[in-house]
């Protein structure tokens, strides 16, 4: 096999389209059996595991390499704030919402599953750093002002 850079950067462009494919699909399969069928959870759960999976197989994977070292504080909060709203949006619809206590429990669910995220995917980015040699370069005092930005 031929190791030319255009070859390799046409298969691995080829790979990614392949995945976004199997995302999308795979993604309108769930939410079709979810929202069009109705169906029980339990019956498409096998679908949504190999979903959830390659989608964190992938985030790790993108988080481990750096490709997320920009974000800043406040694309993390309106992420965080967009997942919330779309969680409670999505229960409201299902009819899982009836009353102020169940926003509230799917809210406190939504934040307490975010926190366990958050501080997964800033480590992550914190190793690649240091890894990458970004953090010694700079100043303990820029660190938490500049957090998740180039230091060029």
């Amino acid at each position: 096999m031929i190791k030319d850079e255009r070859i390799i950067t046409t298969r691995n462009r080829c790979l990614a389209q392949g995945f976004i494919i199997w995302y999308c699909l795979l993604l309108i399969a769930i939410l079709y059996r979810q929202f069009v069928l109705d169906q029980n959870p339990k019956d498409y759960w096998d679908i949504s595991i190999i979903f959830f999976l390659g989608v964190a197989y992938v985030s790790k994977n993108l988080l481990s390499h750096g490709a997320y070292y920009r974000y800043t504080k406040v694309s993390i909060i309106s992420m965080s704030l967009s997942i919330i709203i779309v969680i409670s949006l999505v229960g409201y619809f299902r009819g899982n919402i009836n009353s102020f206590f169940d926003l509230l429990l799917t809210v406190s669910g939504a934040m307490l599953g975010l926190l366990l995220l958050i501080p997964l995917m800033l480590y992550l980015n914190y190793r690649w750093k240091k890894k990458n040699e970004l953090i010694d370069k700079l100043s303990k005092n820029e660190l938490p002002r500049h957090f998740g930005r180039d230091s060029s």
